[in-house]
C-alpha cells in the first residue's frame, strides 16, 4: 500500500524473476486489490509472459481457490511465504523499497521506476537484468540474439543460410489451423478460472469441485521455536486490523513475549520487561521476524555510500566504535544502540535516540524492582552487597543502601549505570554483554554477562568498550573479505 503526500492511496504489486532482478509491476485502486483483481493480472501475466513452475506469494489475495485452479490448469505451483518471516521473501521485500523510493508514491512514476531498474546494470553481474531476462529465454529472432550476445560480452557469430532456413521452415510448418487449435486448447483449460475470477459463485463451486479447504485462521503457519519473539492475539477483537488485533500494554505499544518452552500445542511464553510467565496456544501466537546473519560468501556488500559512511567510523581491531554521548547514561544509550544493531540496523545508522535510552532505562528499573521481590533471602543480602559495593565508585550517591532508594537514584536520566544492570540486561532481553578495556592497544575482555542457557561464541550479544567510567558501542565490521585474484600455489 502506498500512501503518496497529498493524494489518495494506492496498492501496489510487484512481481519479480529471482534468476535475472527483473521487475514487473502494477498500480491498483485501494478498493481493486481483491482476490479476483490480483489473479486476473498474474493471468494475463502468464498468457502474455511466460507461465513459470513456482510462483511465491506472502497475500492473502494469492492464498484462494484461484491458484489451485491455475495449478491444474497451467502447472504453476503455489507456494506460500508464512506470515512473521519477511526474511523468507527478502528479495520481493527489497525491489519494494526500491521501487518505494524510485516513484516516490507519484502513481504516474512507476512504470518509469521499473523501466529504469530492469535497464540498469547490477553489481553483482555488471549487466542490466533486462539483459540477462532475455538471455535465459529462447531466442527469438536474429537480432535480439545478436544483441544478448554483444551486451554479454561474447563474439556474435552469424548463423549461416542453412540454420537460418531450417528455422524458418519450422516455423513455416505452422499454419493458421495450428494456432487455432492451440488458443482453443488455452481457453479449454483457462475457462474454469476465468469464469471464477468473474463470479463468486463460480468460485464457491469450483471450491467444492477441487476440494479445496481453507487453511484455518488461527493455525500456525510455521512450528514455533523456544526463543522466539511473538505478540499475542487479543481474545476479544477492538479492531479488524492494526495493533487492536494484538495484546497491548496501557500506554497502547504491543506487548512482546519469548517462547521459553512449548509442550504439545501450549507454549510457555515471558513477557519482554516485566518477566512474568503465562500459557497460551499456539495458534493465539504470533511469530515476530528475527534478524537474518550476514552470509559473507554471497553478500555483495554495502553501497558506495554506505561505504563512504562506514569509513567514518572509528575502528578497533574487528569492530566499529560507536561513540555515546557523555552525559552519565553512556552506558544505557549503547545499549540501546546495540539493541538496534541487533535487530538490522547498519552500523552507519545506529541513533542514539534519548527517548528510547529513556525507555530502556525505565524497563530495567520496572524488570529489576520485580526481580528483587523474587529473590530469597540470602541471594537479597548477596546482591545488595554487590549493588552497594559499585555505587561507592559514584559520588553522587550519598545515603544508605536500599532497593527502594538505589531505584529512585538510577530513575535519573544521567546516572551512571554500573555492571548490576548489564546483568538485568542480559536477564531481560536474553542478550549477552562484553565488555571491553584496552590494553597495549588491543582488545581485552574484562566483564561478561552470558544470558540464562546461553553457552559459546554464537550467543546474541552487545559489546561495550570501556574507557573509564565511559562506555561506547562495539559493533562487528561485517564487510566481505576481498577475494583473492589470481593463481594460488598449493
Amino acid at each position: 500500500m502506498v500512501t503518496p503526500p497529498g493524494g489518495d492511496r494506492w496498492c501496489m504489486m510487484v512481481l519479480l524473476d529471482f534468476t535475472s532482478n527483473r521487475l514487473w509491476a502494477w498500480d491498483m485502486d485501494e478498493d481493486k486489490k481483491g482476490v479476483g483483481d490480483v489473479q486476473s493480472l498474474l493471468v494475463r501475466w502468464y498468457s502474455e509472459i511466460e507461465v513459470p513452475l513456482v510462483i511465491w506469494s506472502d497475500g492473502s489475495q494469492f492464498r484462494s481457490v484461484l491458484s489451485e485452479a491455475v495449478k491444474l490448469s497451467l502447472g504453476v505451483e503455489p507456494r506460500f511465504i508464512p506470515p512473521g518471516r519477511p526474511q523468507s521473501n527478502g528479495l520481493v521485500e527489497v525491489m519494494n523499497r526500491v521501487l518505494d523510493g524510485s516513484h516516490g508514491g507519484d502513481r504516474s512514476q512507476l512504470m518509469l521506476a521499473v523501466a529504469a531498474h530492469n535497464a540498469m546494470p547490477t553489481r553483482k553481474h555488471g549487466i542490466c537484468p533486462e539483459a540477462i531476462w532475455r538471455a535465459c529465454r529462447p531466442v527469438e529472432s536474429r537480432w535480439k540474439h545478436k544483441t544478448v550476445q554483444s551486451v554479454l560480452g561474447h563474439p556474435p557469430t552469424d548463423l549461416s543460410s542453412e540454420e537460418w532456413d531450417s528455422f524458418l521452415s519450422a516455423h513455416a510448418a505452422l499454419t493458421t489451423d495450428d494456432y487455432k487449435q492451440a488458443i482453443a486448447t488455452f481457453e479449454a483449460k483457462m475457462q474454469p478460472v476465468q469464469e471464477a475470477l468473474q463470479d463468486q459463485h463460480a468460485r464457491s463451486a469450483l471450491a467444492q469441485q477441487l476440494k479445496y479447504q481453507r487453511k484455518k485462521t488461527r493455525a500456525s503457519a510455521m512450528p514455533l521455536l523456544s526463543g522466539d519473539r511473538v505478540i499475542v492475539r487479543a481474545s476479544q477483537y477492538r479492531s479488524a486490523c492494526g495493533y487492536g488485533k494484538f495484546e497491548t500494554d496501557k500506554g497502547g505499544g504491543l506487548k512482546e513475549y519469548v517462547v521459553k518452552s512449548i509442550n504439545s500445542s501450549i507454549a510457555q511464553i515471558e513477557e519482554l520487561g516485566t518477566g512474568v510467565l503465562g500459557f497460551k496456544h499456539v495458534g493465539m501466537l504470533k511469530a515476530l521476524p528475527n534478524s537474518m546473519p550476514s552470509n559473507v560468501a554471497d553478500d555483495p556488500g554495502p553501497s558506495p555510500r554506505a561505504k563512504r559512511q562506514l569509513e567514518r567510523l572509528p575502528p578497533i581491531g574487528p569492530f566499529f566504535q560507536i561513540a555515546a554521548d557523555t552525559d552519565g547514561g553512556c552506558m544505557f544509550r549503547s545499549l540501546a544502540m546495540g539493541l538496534q544493531f541487533l535487530a538490522g540496523v547498519p552500523p552507519h545508522r545506529l541513533e542514539d535516540n534519548d527517548q528510547q535510552v529513556l525507555q530502556l532505562r525505565r524497563s530495567l528499573i520496572a524488570y529489576s524492582e520485580r526481580h528483587v521481590r523474587g529473590l530469597p533471602r540470602q541471594e537479597l543480602l548477596t546482591l545488595s552487597e554487590l549493588a552497594a559495593h559499585e555505587l561507592r565508585d559514584d559520588p553522587s550517591w550519598k545515603t544508605s543502601f536500599s532497593w527502594d532508594a538505589f531505584h529512585q537514584y538510577m530513575s535519573e536520566p544521567k546516572r551512571y549505570g554500573t555492571y548490576y544492570w548489564l546483568g538485568t540486561f542480559t536477564r531481560m532481553h536474553s542478550v549477552g554483554v562484553r565488555v571491553y578495556r584496552l590494553q597495549s592497544d588491543a582488545l581485552a575482555l574484562s566483564w561478561q554477562e552470558q544470558p540464562p542457557g546461553g553457552v559459546g561464541a554464537d550467543t546474541r550479544h552487545v559489546s561495550l568498550l570501556r574507557n573509564g567510567l565511559h562506555y561506547d558501542l562495539l559493533v562487528l565490521n561485517m564487510a566481505p573479505a576481498k577475494r583473492m585474484r589470481g593463481k594460488q600455489s598449493a
